[in-house]
């Protein structure tokens, strides 16, 4: 399980680099989002089909999957390989490292009523870390279009936490997990097709040469296998230490960014990242953690 675990910290980290790469190599960002999304969940959707694990739906459950597609993938995806045409791939994942406090809002605000103390806490040093990370910028300010990227990266979290809340109601009907994320990865992604159809064109054989390996890791490890094992996880040990991942990936991502396209961060905003993770770790889980852990303890005891 921790080797699984490992995994998917690595592919969550890797992820924005990839994106990068793969911008770098020539792909637009709707149709190289698209193509990703529409092959990860054609490849999850053939494997139950052969496995026979498929279960039969009606209209409102297909709507409710297009509903949680359009947010966590098409409007999502959209505004983050956007956003990476502007900004570096570490910085892309300290801000998306903000979902778990998306979820918060988003949660509070359908259930009518304020978040606890600690994780309001948790909002405010996570916003301060935000504010931090944009204010110190290497050489000079940043310019709008990097602010419109920051901002995007954001956003999408936003709705990918609105499209969060919505799966959850749905798979609590009984849909399998496997397959509300193949389908609502199917249904996202033609949305983002259409933009690079109509906005962006098709990408050529040389771009496809060039980007390939970037392609086929998001695709098979980031959507297919890290989602898989993410769910795996999550069957054996419950959501709380699995969805910690979301930690650990931007400190990787940073790594990665530094290491493989020349990406330098300034102390200031290396000290706006610190505050991000753990103010969000101190919202989202640490409690439970903590709690967890302690259980543990008192059982072996």
């Amino acid at each position: 399980m921790f080797l699984a675990y490992l995994v998917i910290c690595l592919v969550g980290g890797t992820a924005f680099m990839a994106i990068t790469l793969g911008m770098q190599a020539g792909f637009t960002p709707f149709m190289f989002a698209g193509l990703r999304f529409f092959s990860a969940g054609l490849i999850l959707l053939m494997y139950l089909r052969l496995f026979r694990r498929w279960q039969a739906l009606d209209i409102n459950h297909y709507t409710a999957v297009l509903r949680i597609g359009l947010f966590t993938t098409t409007l999502r995806f959209a505004a983050l390989y956007w956003a990476q045409q502007f900004i570096p791939s570490g910085q892309a994942a300290l801000l998306a490292a903000t979902y778990p406090l998306m979820i918060i809002l988003v949660h509070s605000f359908d259930l009518r009523r304020l978040p606890p103390t600690h994780q309001w806490i948790g909002l405010a040093g996570a916003f301060s870390g935000v504010v931090l990370l944009l204010q110190a910028p290497l050489q000079a300010p940043l310019s709008a279009i990097e602010w419109a990227g920051s901002l995007a990266v954001l956003g999408g979290e936003l709705f990918n936490a609105v499209g969060t809340i919505t799966a959850r109601r749905i798979l609590s009907k009984g849909i399998p997990v496997l397959q509300m994320n193949a389908l609502q990865m199917l249904l996202g992604s033609l949305g983002l097709l259409a933009f690079g159809v109509f906005g962006e064109g098709l990408p050529s054989l040389a771009v496809w040469s060039a980007g390939l390996w970037p392609f086929l890791w998001l695709t098979l490890f980031g959507s297919v296998l890290g989602t898989t094992l993410f769910y795996w996880l999550v069957k054996k040990m419950g959501p709380v230490i699995p969805s910690t991942w979301s930690y650990a990936a931007p400190v990787i991502a940073l790594l990665a960014g530094f290491l493989f396209l020349g990406e330098i961060f300034t102390s200031g905003q290396l000290m706006g990242a610190a505050l991000i993770i753990i103010f969000v770790f101190a919202a989202h889980s640490g409690p439970e953690i903590l709690s967890l852990l302690l259980k543990r303890r008192r059982a072996a005891s």
